[in-house]
């Protein structure tokens, strides 16, 4: 099962919070590496600032939004969360300052 998982060419690790997200990926990302495998990772966050669980299995505090070498031949992004949602927002609305203003709604800051 494990060789399968590491042929794809893209692996998803999801579920509610305190399942063990953060270990698996940190798990695959370790044997891969060990296995000659070039993988990369990523994980989602609010800030650059914010303590990192994936960073510390890593023996770091946190991620930046560039390239983290964490391992070799493993490169690893903190994708953050509002630029993802700005990027989405302009795809769809195709205007910086209709972005902007969605952006800055409440009613639309909840949803997100």
């Amino acid at each position: 099962m494990l060789r399968s998982l590491l042929q794809q060419r893209v692996v998803l690790i999801t579920g509610k919070g305190g399942v063990g997200k953060t270990s698996v990926a940190a798990a695959l990302a370790r044997l891969a590496a060990a296995r000659g495998s070039a993988c990369s990772w990523s994980e989602i966050g609010l800030s650059a600032e914010v303590s990192s669980p994936l960073a510390r299995l890593f023996g770091r505090a946190t991620l930046q939004p560039r390239l983290n070498q964490l391992l070799p031949d493993s490169p690893g992004f903190l994708l953050l969360a509002h630029l993802g949602h700005q990027i989405f927002f302009e795809s769809v609305l195709r205007s910086r300052t209709l972005t902007r203003a969605a952006l800055s709604s409440k009613g639309i800051r909840k949803l997100l």
